[in-house]
């Protein structure tokens, strides 16, 4: 969607998912809500962007 837009996409959960595609359980309580580590993980993902 985004390279149809003409937009940039930044994929922010590099590093928080598994093989399967799904988030690590390092990072998340039930499997979809995140704990505050996820959150550094994307904030560091983020950052050479900003």
């Amino acid at each position: 969607m985004a390279l149809k837009l003409g937009l940039n996409f930044i994929n922010v959960d590099e590093g928080l998912t598994d093989e399967e595609g799904d988030l690590k359980k390092e990072f998340t309580v039930e499997g979809v809500h995140m704990w505050s580590n996820a959150y550094a993980v994307v904030l560091k993902n983020m950052k050479k962007y900003l």
